[in-house]
């Protein structure tokens, strides 16, 4: 099974993160974004909100 990141580094921000998440599922790794996103920047806790962010996750090669 490939794992699955988002890199906060890509996503643009005013805060310019740089944390970087990783997760075995696409659902698993959207609850840990939106979770990220609410502690650190404020922001709603939906998940249309997280789809909208521009946050794009990609598949970790073994």
């Amino acid at each position: 099974m490939r794992r699955k990141f988002i890199d906060g580094r890509a996503v643009s921000s005013e805060m310019n993160g740089s944390v970087t998440i990783i997760a075995d599922t696409e659902a698993e790794l959207l609850e840990a974004a939106v979770q990220h996103a609410v502690a650190v920047y404020g922001h709603q806790d939906t998940l249309s909100s997280a789809s909208n962010s521009g946050a794009r996750s990609r598949r970790l090669r073994p």
